[in-house]
């Protein structure tokens, strides 16, 4: 494994230390792991107090094209976050589409020509647990999922996302759709919050960050290696495994 060093706002005070192994997964190959992080993920939003969620829905977990990609921590061998990938199909409609397609028929029209040209999929049900909170776990995973779109034929990305994580989500490529819905904003999950429908081409990166189009560059050509990411209070050592295997 090659090793990396990533410096992320360091100030050289380090007071913890914590080792995170990335894996990805096809849904349907491992139940019990959908449930790992299906839990994980209802968890949080309880905490948060949305209960209502279209991405927690329980169908993903059947769709052939839904790809998971899991943060454990290597000491204690919890959970700590997750994200998917899924891919279109007419069987199983995004989340986006599930969200707001009913108001903007136009984005459903999009995806689905998108598709047929590219393939169209969503990155979506991200969460890391508070346990990990502000150490950028949740940019790691949507960057690793981002790495494995290649293999899974997905270069047309669609999403929706709220206006605190939309840096995070432009960081690594996506652009807000502005053409659709009040100038691209909709209220989603509930009428106190405002989401935006995403969407950017996962194979030239364009529109990513010199620094995010780096690392998913290199995680593409060394699916295995490890990382070292350095924050102000805090070291963090990655051990990624993205080759996905098809049982």
């Amino acid at each position: 494994m090659t090793v990396n060093k990533l410096l992320v706002g360091s100030s050289g005070v380090k007071t913890r230390e914590i080792k995170l192994k990335f894996t990805v997964f096809r849904a349907i190959d491992n139940p019990i792991l959908c449930e790992e992080y299906a839990n994980g993920h209802l968890k949080l939003l309880k905490e948060y107090g949305v209960t209502s969620i279209t991405s927690s829905n329980r169908i993903w977990d059947k769709n052939p094209g839904t790809y998971i990609v899991l943060a454990r921590d290597m000491d204690s061998n919890d959970l700590v976050g997750g994200i998917r990938i899924q891919r279109y199909s007419k069987e199983y409609p995004l989340p986006v589409q599930l969200a707001i397609g009913g108001e903007a028929p136009e984005l459903n029209e999009r995806i689905e020509d998108h598709d047929v040209k590219y393939g169209s999929g969503e990155m979506c049900g991200l969460w890391n647990s508070k346990a990990v909170a502000k150490m950028g776990v949740s940019w790691m995973l949507t960057r690793a999922s981002v790495v494995i779109c290649e293999q899974v034929g997905v270069e047309s990305l669609w999403g929706i996302c709220a206006n605190y994580t939309l840096r995070m989500f432009e960081n690594v490529g996506y652009r807000v759709i502005r053409d659709i819905g009040n100038e691209g904003r909709f209220p989603y999950p509930t009428s106190e919050y405002i989401s935006h429908p995403v969407w950017m081409n996962t194979d030239t990166l364009v529109t990513t960050n010199e620094e995010a189009r780096d690392e998913i560059f290199d995680l593409r050509k060394s699916k295995q290696q490890q990382k070292i990411f350095e924050g102000t209070d805090f070291v963090i050592t990655t051990d990624y495994n993205l080759q996905l295997k098809i049982t």
